[in-house]
């Protein structure tokens, strides 16, 4: 009965619904102004992986639409920037090297996918978009936007979840709609966003717990759906944020953080047999239950092949003892097999999405960390400079924090997103991360605007006060 509502209802109950959310929501908002557009290019860029999913669920949209999407909102993003108060920073160099070492890897190398290399493309263009578009408060449309996804997504994956086979495998993965299996992701970088959107401003306790009780049930709706590492960021952010707070920011951060916890804890267990299953396999994958299986090392055909031609692997036999419904192996053997590629990379590395061919797994997949990914792929100088960049942007985001809210902003979704990079970064898939890290070195910029003929004023964008 409920797979015959969910198949039948679902599209038109979550359309009515969501834009029920979003028209009540925007009714107070000045829909023609500058603000709101730049409120709503951000948030359809951040979310482009649960707009773009719904698009094509919906409408049965193709690649063309979607490399419309993600290249229209890159544009908007440099088209709504503040161009006049951009200023060279020392991480555009770093960016320039990584540009570069990516390039000459490609160009020797090739690349396995054009369609990779296309959202390559867009997502380095991300960094010059963050760089401009920086220099101005949290827009609320940007914030009623992610949280609209939120509680969109927290119904689809708990429909999901009720409709059971079909819609969830047999070790307990979540597929939105039957096919989507990234789907609780994308909505768990939303929840992140829409939390850092709102714990970046000065919260008073009772602002905090109307925050924290707001985020508890999607929160515990998505982790219903076994999302781990994803929260794992979420915390990170939080501590972050309340390290380099202020007395009265901890105690705020903190009650978010201990209610999230518990909606983390309470949709985990929600599913006991899934969690103790996932809970068995991540202990045997520490070491701390069943013996750890090792695979052997990389065949010699496969570190001697020549640069520009895809990595010689032997039979999949390699991978006989690695338990491949189990996502933490499967990490393990892929770090594994990148971490002996290393030595071979040097300075211009294999080339675009070369390592899939290297790995001896079932599912071709990228290394899942980007740093990685790129000292394997596009050399070691080029993931020195993705380092480089991502340290001197958080830097910058640091250092502007305690004064504004715009930086602080920065700061947290920058965390998250570098964090989620160390276990589900493919590089030409993190437009967002290279966004903020733009973002993060022109957060709380300074903007000369002229008052008159004869003399000029300064302001510091990013400090709105406190909602």
């Amino acid at each position: 009965m409920w797979d015959f509502l969910y198949e039948n209802t679902d599209k038109l109950g979550f359309t009515v619904l969501g834009t029920a959310l979003f028209l009540a929501a925007l009714w107070n908002l000045p829909v023609l102004s500058r603000a709101f557009w730049r409120g709503l290019s951000l948030a359809c860029f951040v979310s482009s992986g649960p707009i773009l999913m719904f698009a094509h669920e919906f409408f049965d949209t193709s690649s063309v639409f979607t490399a419309a999407f993600l290249g229209g909102t890159t544009l908007a993003l440099l088209l709504l920037g503040n161009w006049k108060s951009l200023s060279v920073h020392r991480a555009d160099l770093a960016f320039c090297v990584f540009l570069a070492g990516t390039t000459v890897s490609i160009a020797l190398h090739g690349f396995s996918d054009p369609k990779e290399l296309a959202l390559l493309a867009l997502t380095v263009a991300a960094y010059p978009a963050g760089r401009v578009f920086a220099g101005a408060p949290i827009e609320p449309t940007f914030t009623i936007i992610s949280a609209t996804i939120v509680v969109i997504g927290a119904i689809t994956i708990l429909a999901a979840i009720n409709a059971g086979p079909g819609y969830v495998d047999s070790v307990g993965k979540v597929f939105v709609f039957g096919k989507y299996g990234a789907a609780q992701l994308y909505f768990a970088v939303a929840l992140a966003v829409t939390i850092a959107a709102l714990v970046a401003r000065p919260l008073t306790l009772k602002q905090a717990v109307g925050v924290a009780v707001a985020a508890a049930l999607p929160t515990a709706i998505i982790a219903a759906a076994m999302v781990r590492f994803s929260f794992v960021s979420i915390m990170g952010m939080l501590a972050l944020a309340a390290i380099f707070g202020s007395a009265k920011d901890r105690k705020a951060l903190a009650v978010v953080a201990g209610v999230l916890v518990l909606a983390i804890m309470a949709g985990h267990f929600s599913r006991p047999v899934t969690a103790a299953l996932f809970m068995k396999s991540g202990v045997e994958s520490l070491g701390l239950g069943n013996a750890e299986t090792t695979s052997p090392p990389l065949h010699a055909a496969a570190l001697q092949a020549a640069p520009a031609q895809p990595l010689a692997m032997p039979a999949q036999s390699r991978c006989a003892g690695i338990d491949q419904t189990n996502t933490v192996e499967i990490r393990k053997q892929l770090y594994r097999e990148a971490f002996q590629l290393l030595p071979q990379t040097m300075l211009i590395g294999i080339g675009l999405d070369r390592f899939t061919d290297a790995s001896c797994l079932a599912e071709k997949n990228e290394v899942h960390n980007s740093v990685l990914q790129v000292a394997v792929e596009f050399g070691w100088p080029a993931s020195i400079a993705l380092l480089i960049l991502t340290l001197l942007a958080g830097q910058r985001a640091l250092s502007q924090a305690p004064s504004s809210q715009e930086a602080r902003f920065a700061l947290c979704v920058l965390t998250f997103l570098f964090c989620m990079s160390m276990a589900h970064g493919r590089i030409s898939r993190d437009a967002q991360l290279f966004l903020f890290l733009g973002y993060a070195v022109s957060a709380s910029r300074q903007i000369v605007s002229r008052a008159g003929a004869s003399s000029a004023t300064v302001r510091t964008i990013g400090t709105a006060p406190s909602c």
